[in-house]
């Protein structure tokens, strides 16, 4: 069987048990940053954000960057609150990005 046969089949076993409702090894964090980004929008990422974010940080402080131009994780922890910040990390990175987008902020 050939690594990545192998690879697979751990993958499937380990869907089985999931579907069975047994305990599944948890694997051990290797990174210390991640992103989750498409263009694409409803496919998912915020609640993929949010599911890594909180897996992660049961065993480490984690911060989460909502860089999405709409906002759907942010709403999700600030709800109507949200409306009381025009100002967000998006505009202020859009500048340095794509320079023709206007002033840069403060």
């Amino acid at each position: 069987m050939s690594h990545s046969d192998a690879n697979l089949q751990r993958l499937l076993d380990n869907f089985r048990r999931v579907l069975n409702g047994q305990e599944v090894a948890r694997p051990k964090l290797r990174f210390k940053t991640y992103a989750v980004t498409n263009f694409r929008g409803g496919i998912g990422k915020s609640t993929l954000a949010f599911n890594l974010a909180f897996e992660v940080s049961r065993k480490r402080r984690t911060l989460l960057f909502d860089l999405c131009p709409q906002r759907n994780f942010t709403q999700s922890l600030l709800g109507d609150a949200i409306t009381d910040y025009e100002t967000t990390v998006y505009d202020a990175l859009l500048p340095s990005v794509i320079p023709s987008c206007g002033e840069q902020l403060p």
